[in-house]
């Protein structure tokens, strides 16, 4: 299953608190069960750009999620 994941909640300032956090967790939680294999993140690199920590700790458990 191929899946577009929007990434913007885990780069605003809100990011450790309610809907980033949630959608970070499941990030990590479909990436570890190797869920995310034929994903795609939506970033918006006016934000965090592509040295975002939690872009990088996602891509280390899975690196073949693709950014978009």
């Amino acid at each position: 299953m191929k899946l577009l994941i929007d990434f913007q909640a885990c780069q605003a300032e809100t990011r450790t608190r309610g809907i980033g956090r949630y959608t970070f967790g499941l990030l990590k939680a479909l990436a570890k069960l190797g869920n995310l294999t034929k994903a795609t993140l939506h970033m918006n690199t006016t934000l965090t750009g592509i040295n975002d920590p939690m872009l990088k700790e996602i891509l280390a458990i899975s690196p073949q999620t693709h950014r978009l």
